[in-house]
C-alpha cells in the first residue's frame, strides 16, 4: 500500500525510468486533493520539471462528470493535452475528485478511461488547520460571512472535506498502491526532498533544486481580490483564446499579484475551545480509518485536542 511520502536527498542524481508516451493524450497521473491541503503548491513544484505537462487550467475536473466516458467527452479531455511533448508525464490536478459527492464517481471514471496503472497523489493536512484555511478561502471569495465558530459547525462541508479516509477510500479500492499520500506539513518542510521522491515515482529526473521553495501557493492569506472587472476580463475571448494560452501559470500568478489588491480576510479565524472539541468529535470516526486507508495515522483525537486546545489557551 502506498503510504505517506517522505523526503529524500535533494542531490538524488538524474536517473529516470525512461517513461515512454503511449496511447491517447490523456493524463497518466492525478493530484486528487484534498482541498486547501497544498495541492497548488504541489502543482507548481511539478511545473518546475520540464518532463511534466499540465493543461492551462489547473483543475479541469473532467473525471467528475459522466460525459468523459463518451467519445466526445474523452476527446475534449484529450484535447487539453495536445501541447504535451513526447515523453512528458501528463497531470490533472483537480481537488474536485475527492470531494465526497464526486469521489466514487471520479475514481470509477478514472479507472475506466485511464486504467489502473496511473499514479494518484493525495495531499492531507492537519484536519482543523484545513478547516480554518477553507473558511479563510471562502471568506476571501465572498461566499462566507458568518463567524467561524458558527460556519464550520453549521455547514457539514467543512468536516466532510477534512474526512480524508472517506474521501480517499474509493480511490484506494480501485488503485491500491498506486495511490501516494503526501502530508502537507512534510511537503512544506521538505519541499526539495518531497519533489525528488515524487520524481522517482513518476520516473522523471529530480527537479527539487528547480522549485521556488520560498513560495507556498494559493495560501488563503496571500490571495488577491478578483473584482467584477477582472472576472469579466478572464471570461473574455481575447483572454481565454489569446493571452491565457501563451502565459504560463507562474506568469499569470505574478500578474494577478502585481495588479490586484489583497483579498478580504475574516475578523478572526480562531476556533473556540468548544468548537475544537466538537470538530474533533465529528472527525473521530474518520480518524480511526486513517491507518487502513491512508497507510498511516498522522493524527489521533488526542493529538488534535492537544495541538489545538494549546493554541486556544
Amino acid at each position: 500500500m502506498g503510504g505517506i511520502i517522505s523526503g529524500e536527498k535533494c542531490d538524488a542524481g538524474n536517473k529516470t525510468t525512461g517513461f515512454v508516451l503511449m496511447g491517447d493524450l490523456l493524463p497518466d497521473f492525478l493530484i486528487i486533493g484534498g482541498q486547501k491541503c497544498g495541492t497548488t503548491t504541489l502543482y507548481f513544484d511539478l511545473l518546475a520539471s520540464p518532463q511534466v505537462y499540465f493543461p492551462n487550467d489547473k483543475e479541469p475536473g473532467n473525471l467528475a462528470y459522466s460525459d468523459v466516458l463518451g467519445k466526445a467527452g474523452k476527446s475534449d479531455y484529450a484535447h487539453l493535452y495536445k501541447g504535451a511533448r513526447r515523453g512528458q508525464r501528463r497531470g490533472d490536478a483537480s481537488t474536485l475528485y475527492t470531494m465526497l459527492e464526486n469521489s466514487e464517481r471520479a475514481a470509477w471514471h478514472a479507472n475506466q478511461i485511464l486504467g489502473k496503472e496511473i499514479d494518484v497523489f493525495y495531499v492531507i493536512r492537519d484536519p482543523l488547520d484545513r478547516i480554518r484555511s477553507q473558511y479563510r478561502h471562502y471568506w476571501s471569495t465572498g461566499s462566507e460571512d458568518r463567524p467561524i465558530d458558527i460556519a464550520v459547525l453549521d455547514d457539514p462541508e467543512y468536516v466532510l472535506r477534512s474526512s480524508y479516509a472517506y474521501q480517499l477510500k474509493p480511490w484506494r479500492d480501485l488503485f491500491s498502491d498506486r495511490v501516494h499520500v503526501i502530508q502537507f506539513e512534510t511537503l512544506i518542510a521538505q519541499r526539495c526532498e518531497t519533489a525528488n521522491r515524487i520524481a522517482r515515482i513518476l520516473g522523471i529526473a529530480p527537479y527539487g533544486e528547480n522549485i521556488e521553495r520560498e513560495h507556498v501557493y494559493n495560501a488563503s492569506e496571500d490571495r488577491q481580490s478578483l473584482g467584477v472587472g477582472w472576472k469579466l476580463f478572464q471570461g473574455s475571448q481575447i483572454y481565454r483564446n489569446v493571452l491565457r494560452p501563451i502565459l504560463s501559470p507562474q506568469m499569470r500568478r505574478r500578474v494577478r499579484k502585481r495588479l490586484l489588491p489583497p483579498a478580504p480576510r475574516p475578523p478572526s479565524d480562531e476556533l473556540s475551545e468548544s468548537t475544537v472539541r466538537e470538530l474533533v468529535s465529528r472527525l473521530s470516526k474518520d480518524l480511526t480509518k486513517h491507518s487502513e486507508v491512508l497507510g498511516m495515522a498522522p493524527w489521533t483525537v488526542q493529538s488534535l485536542l492537544d495541538a489545538h486546545l494549546k493554541t486556544v489557551s
